[in-house]
């Protein structure tokens, strides 16, 4: 193993108030630590732990390199970092090498050893003590480099196994400020053991990236398939060691990707500010794809339903229907690569299911042959390890098992570029683990299945230097996933599903929430007409990963972003009416319908009902009217036959179905009818009766005329005009005539007619008037209305009422002044 530069290690700083400690733990803490989020990344385990004492957080200790393995006449050497951290000075501090001479006689006494101090080794080999003047200034920081030979330890006495070793940093007074152990594995020249066969398990899975299929609400995955991300390390190492390797492939990333590398680019959405941006295509994500094809083309692989679904608890809470759809679309990672899963494997999240959900796995990816892959832990355990193929009983009768080794995927899986020395702590661990498994029974041959966690992030050098101890440490071999299930089964027995795991699956209120999504989803994809420009199948699909288990506000925020892009689109099919006019109790309402979707033809069925039928019934539709197709951006008017039994406003409620099995899509809608009650019969008449009345009105105002123009020319009346203040025969009166107060004397009698007048008229008075009042008489007004405009001279007139002057004429305006009063 290439020891790292003490330059680096530089970099690498323990976490303040903390000392570095073993990352393996007892099982105990490797089972918490499962429960903790046994979704789908284990937490890393911290590189530093907790030193007994208070006082002995002062001092960050890391290791930067170690030993791998020993044999005779080899030394062992350590290598590290030492830095201040208490705030002062800590002058006479150094740094000194600890172990023991016999080896380790179980795995369970390793987890021992790896939470103790190194204070509880008890050999100590003479001048393996390293000054730190460095450290004695606050903050100060020092390196150094411990060895022992072999020989001067005793290994060779015990032969092959495992040995603890550790660094402590103490003061001046020989007290233990920070402490941390490991692991050397000695192996002499003449060995008997069978190495133990290892079959990898490497994972190529995310989280999730997208809401919709055209949108990303991060940009992350940009990030890890370019230099030193998570995404191309993995796919790095696998292609620089020559250690077989099984992928595990979710469809979904690669899907991803695909889209990642189209010619149009790609949308993010970003939050803050919330705005959507657009992305270029990706060349890292082309590159990216590009390396995989190269690293996997001579590796088997399987691929996960797409999405990687939290399968217990769809099974749990009986939403089969998406479990199907995630399987029903795995055939991306075959077009992307190329070529077809070389394997069937079902592998549910944490490798842990219970009864049901094994049925499930079983009937959907396993009924044409494969294998489970779940963790041992479904197991009851066992006094030593054992092979790991083994049998289940599911519904679907007896299934192979591939049962990985779940201590040594989590030891895998927590080891991290970001906890100082906790890579090389890893690996240390990681081959001791597979050396006691070893010496457990040496002349057996035993198979181990390593599988880290979906999402495990090492660095590009550590997952290729764990490749590379599987092929080279001589008590390890390596072998195909695919020769692991075809060896012979050792019976276990199944343990169940863990009641206490049910915590972290996606809930049931979670689950409805998305459930109503798809099937709104369900109800737009059946109005489209193909060709299909957009769905929304395996973005539903994706709100139901595993992945999304404890993480609350991220899948909230996705499930929120698809529902507002999916309501959006399928509002763009909406009806324009708001309200229709009835004119008569009977006719065709006009409804528009429009299709603004820019790239998607639609087709539907038009239901609409009245919403009491007892006041408007709604006629059938003609064929044309009932069945509605909208290419992009085009409206059609359907004619609704209706019928009102009265006025007033009337409701309708307008549905959309789906034309082949009449399921109503969207929301119904509803318009307003409003109707005046009034026939075409009605309409007639009242058009009659206008016209009537416009006749008669011109009449009148003809007559007006040739009156007005007969005074102004005086013809045949011999009328002049009277004096001013005084009322001459023939004036009229304020709009009658010949009406006396009772009593007053009527006068001498009215001489007869002039020569040439008609008879029953005044001397000067023009026919069809009334006399002139007798003289010294007084005249009586006729009451007017009480609004004071001029009283209706049709009451006092003869014949000829119907042709009185129009309001505004001379003899009108002289009628009107009169108000009553003496003649003289």
């Amino acid at each position: 193993m290439t020891p790292r530069t003490a330059a680096a290690a530089a970099t690498t700083v323990a976490v303040p108030g903390t000392s570095v400690a073993a990352l393996a733990v007892p099982d105990t803490t490797v089972d918490a630590a499962l429960a903790a989020a046994p979704d789908v990344a284990l937490p890393d385990e911290p590189a530093t732990a907790a030193a007994p004492h208070r006082d002995r957080q002062q001092v960050a200790l890391s290791l930067t390199y170690m030993s791998a393995k020993a044999d005779p006449k080899s030394k062992i050497t350590v290598r590290g970092v030492v830095q201040n951290r208490s705030g002062q000075a800590l002058p006479g501090l150094s740094v000194r090498l600890r172990y023991n001479g016999t080896p380790v006689s179980s795995r369970g006494e390793l987890d021992q050893y790896a939470a103790a101090p190194p204070g509880n080794l008890n050999g100590q080999p003479p001048n393996a003590v390293w000054q730190l003047p460095q450290t004695a200034a606050a903050n100060g920081r020092q390196t150094f480099s411990l060895s022992v030979d072999t020989a001067v330890m005793g290994l060779e006495r015990y032969g092959f196994g495992v040995y603890p070793v550790g660094v402590e940093v103490v003061d001046g007074s020989g007290q233990a400020l920070a402490g941390v152990t490991s692991f050397v594995t000695y192996v002499p020249k003449q060995n008997s053991f069978k190495p133990v066969q290892v079959s990898w398990v490497w994972p190529l899975v995310d989280r999730m990236h997208r809401a919709d299929d055209r949108t990303f609400t991060d940009d992350k995955l940009a990030t890890d398939m370019a230099a030193g991300g998570r995404l191309r390390g993995l796919v790095d190492a696998a292609q620089s060691t020559r250690t077989p390797v099984t992928w595990a492939i979710d469809p979904a990333l690669l899907d991803d990707v695909t889209t990642m590398t189209a010619a149009g680019g790609y949308n993010v959405q970003e939050q803050r500010p919330r705005k959507t941006v657009h992305k270029q295509k990706s060349q890292t994500a082309v590159d990216w794809l590009k390396s995989l094809r190269e690293a996997s083309k001579g590796d088997p692989y399987f691929t996960l339903p797409y999405a990687d679904p939290d399968v217990m608890a769809l099974v749990r809470y009986k939403q089969i229907g998406p479990l199907n759809q995630s399987y029903a679309h795995t055939g991306v990672a075959a077009d992307v690569l190329g070529r077809k899963p070389t394997t069937q494997i079902a592998w549910p999240p944490s490798g842990l299911a219970g009864y049901g959900t094994l049925g499930q796995l079983a009937r959907l990816n396993l009924k044409g042959g494969g294998s489970f892959l779940l963790s041992d832990t479904m197991f009851e355990p066992q006094n030593v390890t054992t092979v790991a193929r083994t049998n289940v009983q599911t519904g679907l009768g007896v299934k192979p098992v591939l049962a990985y080794d779940q201590k040594l995927s989590t030891i895998v899986s927590q080891s991290s570029a970001k906890s100082p020395g906790g890579e090389l702590l890893a690996q240390q661990r990681f081959l001791a683990e597979t050396a006691m498994i070893t010496m457990e029974s040496p002349n057996a041959q035993r198979t181990v299945v390593v599988a880290p966690n979906r999402h495990w992030n090492p660095s590009p050098k550590q997952a290729q230097m764990l490749l590379d101890y599987t092929q080279k440490a001589p008590w390890l071999a390596e072998k195909p996933l695919a020769a692991v299930g075809a060896t012979a089964a050792q019976p276990r027995v199944y343990r169940g599903y863990p009641d206490e795991y049910q915590r972290f699956e996606l809930g049931d209120r979670y689950l409805d929430q998305v459930y109503a999504i798809g099937h709104r989803a369900r109800g737009f994809a059946a109005i489209m007409v193909a060709p299909i420009t957009m769905s929304y199948d395996r973005a539903v699909l994706r709100l139901q990963s595993a992945a999304w288990r404890g993480r609350p506000g991220p899948a909230q925020r996705a499930r929120q972003e698809l529902a507002l892009e999916l309501k959006e689109r399928m509002d763009k099919i909406r009806l324009l009416s708001k309200s229709a006019p009835l004119a008569g109790g009977s006719g065709r309402l006009l409804l528009t319908l429009a299709n603004d979707l820019p790239d998607q033809k639609v087709r539907f069925r038009l239901r609409v009902s009245a919403e009491y039928p007892a006041k408007l019934k709604v006629g059938e539709l003609q064929a044309k009217d009932e069945v509605i197709e909208l290419g992009p951006d085009q409206k059609e008017t359907p004619r609704v036959p209706v019928q009102a039994m009265g006025n007033g406003s009337f409701r309708l409620h307008v549905e959309l179905l789906t034309v082949d099995d009449g399921k109503k899509y969207g929301d119904t809608q509803v318009i307003t009818v409003r109707t005046t009650g009034y026939g075409r019969v009605a309409v007639l008449i009242t058009g009659g009766g206008l016209a009537v009345l416009f006749v008669g009105v011109g009449v009148r105002a003809i007559r007006a005329r040739r009156r007005r123009e007969a005074e102004a020319a005086g013809v045949g009346s011999g009328m002049e005009p009277a004096a001013a203040g005084a009322m001459g025969p023939g004036t009229p009166g304020a709009g009658s005539a010949g009406f006396w107060p009772t009593g007053q004397p009527t006068g001498p009698a009215s001489p007869g007619p002039a020569p040439g007048e008609p008879a029953g008229t005044s001397p000067g008075t023009p026919a069809g008037t009334a006399p002139a009042a007798p003289p010294g008489a007084t005249p009586v007004a006729v009451p007017g209305p009480a609004d004071g405009s001029a009283p209706d001279a049709s009451a006092a007139e003869g014949p000829d009422a119907g042709a009185a002057p129009v309001p505004g004429d001379p003899a009108d305006r002289a009628g009107g002044e009169y108000r009553g009063g003496n003649s003289g």
